[in-house]
């Protein structure tokens, strides 16, 4: 999968977890927290991205992904991998 497409698909993730942020409004230096991702919608988000992506996010790795670029760089990473 590309960059965009990994992009695009983390950003409809976010939105479907919190319904008052629009995918839009997501860039890729977004700060999730900035975006009022707490721990409970981290949580969603991640099981949704592990369900998307058909991987394990390891629980070590959840708090390095503080941005949209951190998200996909690991999902690029992971799929490399």
């Amino acid at each position: 999968m590309k960059k965009e497409q990994i992009e695009s698909k983390v950003k409809e993730v976010v939105a479907k977890c919190l319904p008052q942020v629009s995918p839009d409004r997501i860039a890729p230096e977004s700060e999730f927290i900035a975006l009022g991702i707490d721990s409970l919608a981290m949580s969603r988000i991640i099981a949704e991205i592990e369900d998307t992506f058909d991987i394990e996010v390891r629980i070590s790795d959840i708090l390095k992904l503080k941005t949209l670029a951190d998200a996909v760089d690991y999902l690029e990473k992971r799929q490399a991998g």
